[in-house]
């Protein structure tokens, strides 16, 4: 899932430390005991928004520093870590939990013999222009997220995003390879985080701004028919309408649409769906129908297909040489 190409494999401390001080100020990495010996893997994927990093030690480590102005969402595979930070704060994590190092922050991370894990960095510039889209409005203060993540809520739903990334990493015709698709998967990413994990915004975001009129949902839904192929997310509409992410979506409730990324999927769905019925099965696919309107996923694309028209896309295709 998280063969990802950029790969170090080494023995020797300095590298496997050198590989990762990118991201963290002072960072010490200490083996702790006698029980197996330094054998570090590093999977890395970077990304525009953000970097993914696999990593294996082959023997307990504990592992020091301040994150400088970097995120760092760490979550357990296998194995077991326990994270202190400088505030007095403490998480014992097993597989599949997570926690987040804020910006600025100290942390002391200590891990088992068959720790596995990955970790998601975000720079700190990336998530407070985020927050500033779905707020519509200037963030002065740094944002400072609870450090536990809930595996079985928040933890877990954000990580399947990220398994999602990690699987289409390693395939060659994978989401990876398109960039629109790309670009709106780092985004989900970033502005679930803001949505789902507890911080210091989480009340701002969840009571929006001043109630929006019918105008502003007439102006949204006049974006997505305009620039139905723009990569848009509720923020990026929510900020081209000059409101907040929440106060767009408590609009379209209030006038009985569908959420906004729901309505825009919809459009999208009319737009292939008119187009298989205009094509010719012999020079079009569905494929490449499909992703012109920025639905990468094949099977999730099937499914909504088939929820909305009742039958298959490939099905709609070959009718139209009838």
């Amino acid at each position: 899932m998280f063969e990802w190409a950029t790969q170090l494999r080494t023995t020797d401390i300095d590298q496997g430390r050198a590989a990762l001080e990118t991201f963290s100020d002072g960072m010490k990495l200490i083996p702790r005991g006698a029980a197996g010996r330094f054998d570090m893997r590093l999977n890395t994927l970077s990304l525009p928004m953000w970097t993914a990093l696999y990593a294996r030690f082959g023997t307990p480590m504990l592992n020091t520093g301040r994150m400088p102005d970097y995120y760092c969402i760490a979550v357990a595979l296998t194995g077991g870590m326990r994270l202190q930070w400088a505030d007095g704060q403490r998480m014992k994590g097993t597989a599949r939990s997570g926690a987040i190092t804020s910006a600025g922050a100290f942390y002391e991370a200590d891990s088992s013999l068959d720790y596995a894990g990955v970790a998601v960095v975000v720079p700190e510039l990336v998530l407070r222009q985020t927050l500033e889209a779905m707020l519509n409005r200037p963030v002065d203060d740094r944002i400072v997220f609870r450090q536990c993540m809930d595996q079985h809520t928040v933890g877990g739903r954000w990580f399947e995003l990220i398994e999602l990334v990690g699987r289409e990493a390693g395939r060659p015709d994978g989401l990876v390879s398109h960039p629109l698709a790309m670009e709106h998967l780092q985004q989900v990413v970033i502005e679930s985080l803001l949505s789902l994990q507890p911080h210091n915004f989480s009340a701002a975001l969840a009571g929006g701004d001043q109630r929006v009129g019918a105008h502003v949902v007439s102006r949204a839904v006049e974006l997505m028919h305009e620039q139905l192929q723009t990569p848009w997310t509720t923020a990026t509409l929510a900020r081209a309408c000059g409101v907040s992410a929440r106060s767009l979506q408590e609009a379209f409730v209030r006038e009985n649409h569908a959420p906004p990324m729901t309505f825009l999927r919809q459009l999208r769905l009319a737009r292939v769906h008119a187009e298989l019925l205009a094509a010719d099965p012999a020079v079009t696919t569905v494929t490449a129908v499909r992703e012109r309107w920025l639905f990468f996923n094949g099977g999730r694309f099937a499914h909504y297909y088939r929820r909305r028209f009742g039958h298959s896309p490939s099905q709609t295709l070959a009718a139209a040489k009838l």
